[in-house]
């Protein structure tokens, strides 16, 4: 069996979903929330030890933190707000990611670019990759 990576290793990881809960919350409050979430996640992972190795990348490093900060965040700052921090990290990757793609799709004649964004203005994240 794998090491498996501790819940503060994996919120460390977090750091766009951090950066928006700062950006809207004083640092303490941002700071406890955090901590709780971890300890939140610490739970989660230790609830389901049994799942298949094969689901823990995904389950370990998105599921799981992800639900962990947004119950978190919703006991403390309500539903709204909750799912605004996961929704603007969530557009904050998107965009990382579209750069990161269009710099990895450069070939001769064909251009990449981002149609849609998440949530806000648009259902999904729409690319496109057309002639140049």
């Amino acid at each position: 069996m794998a090491d498996r990576k501790t819940a503060e290793q994996i919120m460390k990881r977090k750091a766009v979903i951090r950066a928006e809960i700062e950006r809207h919350l004083p640092k303490e409050q941002a700071d406890a929330l955090w901590q709780q979430a971890t300890e939140r996640l610490a739970s989660i992972m230790a609830r389901y030890t049994d799942l298949p190795e094969g689901l823990r990348p995904h389950t370990d490093a998105r599921i799981f933190p992800s639900a962990a900060i947004y119950l978190t965040a919703k006991e403390r700052v309500g539903q709204k707000t909750a799912y605004g921090f996961i929704e603007d990290a969530a557009v904050a990757l998107t965009g990382k990611t579209a750069i990161k793609l269009a710099k990895l799709l450069r070939l001769p004649g064909i251009a990449f670019e981002r149609t849609g964004t998440l949530g806000k203005g648009a259902q999904r994240c729409d690319f496109c990759i057309r002639k140049a």
